[in-house]
């Protein structure tokens, strides 16, 4: 009988878990094991036991591939271990696994590479907290509240580091305080720098209990000075008492409250609440990708469900003749109907509601749409809306998922009236097990 601390020597890694750790098993017994690479054979000591599995680290295993100094502490990242070729092999085969779990037929191309698996981020979010009566930012530690000191972080900009450490360098000039989950005390919540890559421009936003922070003219000249590409310095107050990040309420400190970036020919102005995909180079190809399967005609008649900050609508509308861009959340739309006017495009309406309820207000008939493009959050569409798409009978799908299980579970209830034509996974987060997947969807 197994129990912790035990080693076991001489066992092989025979697959991944969705999280990118190795599994290997003792006498049909499962152990999910932490940095272990398929096919290595390894000596494993159990860290936690359970009934069913147990977990365990590789006994005295060097990372030496790996260049984070935080990578052990930090949650943020969890396939540096791999080599690159490693890690594109390992998010193929995830996907490949969890889509067999469901009575669907497909084939998953190769996922489309980063040519940036560094720096990639144009969006960081960065929770203050106290280390030796000190203010610092850092990530959370995996599957854990406790926040990790950072001094470089791999996948953001070298700049956004920067940043990071002169704005903690000016707030230990003053006598802020930091937010505390437990009391419910303390002002400073998150350090939050967003970029444009190809615009050249950067956001600073503190998030706040309150809406301002002791010296803030004083900082906020600092690092405008200091740092010429931040175009915009915000706070966004946060007063929920929850794990929301963000809160409703945003404040100007320098020249405006957002960034505008330039993808695919389009103009996106990005405010602090405003949803963007946080791989702006790879966002590029998938976007290409999206239109080219998509072979959209100048006679189409298109919805964007899900469409935020319109962007794909936005894509498409060059070269149909009316797209329809369908978004709960009101923020997002209003940003949607700027980028539009920013863009002088005309063929697009953006709606918000919810989108069974708007497709059940309106009663589109059958054939109103020639296709429709789905970009759901990672819970995945819900059953009224699959139920919804059945009925239109829409003769081209492209559904973009960030989650393959519940990408899974919507293809299979969709196999019924819709053939999968293509899957090709895109690595957005490299460094990470997370995967993005562009699915081509035809009428059966």
């Amino acid at each position: 009988m197994l129990k912790k601390n035990d080693v076991i020597k001489d066992v092989r890694v025979i697959d991944y878990t969705h999280e990118g750790d190795g599994i290997v098993k003792v006498d049909k017994f499962i152990i999910f094991v932490k940095y272990a690479i398929i096919d290595e054979i390894i000596d494993v000591r159990i860290t936690k036991f359970d009934k069913k599995f147990a977990y365990g680290i590789i006994d005295n295993k060097k990372l030496s591939q790996v260049t984070c100094e935080h990578y052990k502490s930090c949650g943020g990242c969890d396939l540096m271990h791999l080599n690159y070729e490693q890690q594109l092999y390992l998010k193929k085969r995830v996907i490949n696994n969890t889509l067999n779990k469901f009575k669907i037929d497909f084939k998953i191309n190769d996922v489309i590479a980063s040519e940036q698996p560094f720096g990639y981020r144009n969006k960081i979010l960065m929770p203050f907290t106290v280390i030796n009566k000190q203010i610092v930012v850092g990530f959370y530690q995996s599957r854990s509240h406790e926040v990790v000191k950072i001094n470089k972080c791999m996948i953001q900009s070298n700049l956004a580091n920067e940043i990071s450490h002169r704005v903690v360098e000016l707030l230990n000039q003053t006598n802020e305080t930091v937010y505390s989950d437990k009391n419910r005390k303390g002002n400073l919540r998150h350090l939050y720098i967003r970029e444009s890559f190809n615009n050249e421009e950067l956001m600073v936003c503190f998030i706040l209990r309150t809406n301002s922070f002791k010296n803030q003219k004083y900082i906020v000249n600092e690092l405008v000075n200091e740092f010429p590409k931040i175009t915009s310095v915000v706070i966004n107050e946060n007063t929920r008492h929850n794990s929301a990040v963000l809160g409703f309420k945003n404040y100007n400190l320098y020249n405006c409250n957002f960034i505008n970036e330039i993808i695919n020919g389009l103009t996106l102005r990005l405010l602090p609440n405003a949803f963007f995909q946080i791989n702006t180079h790879q966002t590029e190809k998938l976007y290409e990708y999206v239109i080219d399967i998509a072979n959209i005609k100048n006679t189409d008649i298109i919805l964007d469900a899900y469409c935020g900050v319109g962007t794909m609508g936005l894509i498409a509308a060059k070269q149909a003749k009316k797209v329809i861009g369908i978004e709960i959340n009101a923020q997002a739309i209003a940003a949607a109907n700027k980028n539009k006017e920013v863009n002088n495009i005309k063929n697009i309406e953006f709606i918000c509601n919810d989108i069974e309820k708007e497709l059940q207000n309106l009663k589109y008939e059958k054939n109103k749409f020639d296709l429709i493009i789905i970009d759901p959050p990672r819970k995945g569409m819900d059953n009224k809306f699959i139920e919804l798409l059945k009925e239109l009978e829409v003769k081209t799908i492209v559904y973009v998922s960030c989650n393959p299980a519940t990408l899974g579970r919507d293809l299979e209830l969709l196999s019924g009236k819709y053939k999968i034509c293509d899957i090709t996974p895109f690595d957005m987060f490299s460094q990470t097990h997370h995967v993005e997947n562009v699915v081509l969807l035809k009428l059966k």
